[in-house]
């Protein structure tokens, strides 16, 4: 465990330049472009709708009640069509006599 502590700690203080000349570039950085909008996130600007895909989960919502609304009704139409049987017009000329 030691070793891998060891390695790690190697690998991180392995930097071209240190932490703090680090956040002096970026703040000199930040204020040299007024505060670099364009490194900002564009979700800054996003309402909450757009942000959680509101429109896109409500579409696929509504498409998959309405294929399971088709598909019980298609169920049932053949649930009716095989198990209940009709009478014929043979049967029923027979019948009428």
């Amino acid at each position: 465990y030691q070793k891998t502590v060891n390695h790690r700690s190697q690998l991180m203080r392995d930097q071209p330049k240190s932490p703090r000349d680090v956040v002096v570039y970026w703040t000199e950085y930040a204020i040299r472009h007024k505060g670099a909008p364009h490194l900002q996130s564009p979700v800054k600007g996003m309402a909450w709708y757009q942000i959680y895909n509101v429109d896109v989960w409500l579409s696929l919502i509504v498409i998959s009640i309405a294929c399971l609304y088709l598909d019980i009704k298609i169920i049932i139409a053949l649930v009716r069509r095989c198990c209940y049987r009709t009478k014929t017009t043979g049967e029923l000329k027979k019948k009428k006599e």
